[in-house]
């Protein structure tokens, strides 16, 4: 951003130029073109040689200096560019605040996402435990239910390594079920 101090020093060359350029125009030119001619006289040129010599030379500086005004910026191509940058400044914030809500977006989807993954998850795991606690209370009742409903004898047997062991063998009355069966 140009700064007001800048802007005023460019108006005020901007003003020195033209004037410059208009005393070129009455006078012809800034410098002392009489010296000039009494120099190039002085190194050998001909009265007619130095005239030519010094006009080429104002012509080229003021050909010089007509460049640099017209490539000088004045306050309205400044006040042009600062309402340009403004408009810039403006659009990139539009595009800015569209990007970030765009981005809120999609944080709000993902963080959705994660808690329904989170809920099926969830329910998974109270499936699974249920299973779980169903199947160990029937397997816990039917192991009561056959001890407590069958007939069994309670052995001592001698297994062959020479510890003691305990095996429950059904009663005679069990195995009289199976044969009626058949």
């Amino acid at each position: 951003m140009v700064r007001p101090s800048t802007l005023a020093v460019l108006v005020k060359t901007k003003r020195r130029i033209l004037r410059d350029l208009h005393s070129w125009s009455s006078n012809g030119c800034p410098l002392d073109t009489r010296k000039m001619v009494l120099a190039f006289e002085r190194a050998k040129f001909t009265p007619e040689q130095a005239r030519v010599l010094t006009e080429m030379f104002r012509e080229t500086l003021a050909r010089r200096e007509k460049q640099n005004y017209e490539q000088l910026a004045s306050k309205g191509d400044y006040m042009q560019v600062k309402t340009e940058l403004r408009i810039l400044e403006k659009s990139d914030f539009h595009l800015l605040s569209s990007d970030l809500e765009h981005l809120e977006t999609n944080v709000e989807k993902n963080i959705a996402g994660v808690h329904t993954e989170l809920e099926r998850i969830e329910n998974r795991v109270i499936k699974y435990v249920l299973g779980s606690a169903f199947f160990l209370s029937v397997f816990g009742y039917s192991l009561w239910f056959f001890v407590n409903h069958a007939d069994f004898q309670l052995l001592s047997i001698t297994p062959e390594d020479g510890s003691d062991g305990f095996y429950r063998m059904p009663s005679p009355q069990a195995f009289e079920v199976f044969d009626e069966n058949e």
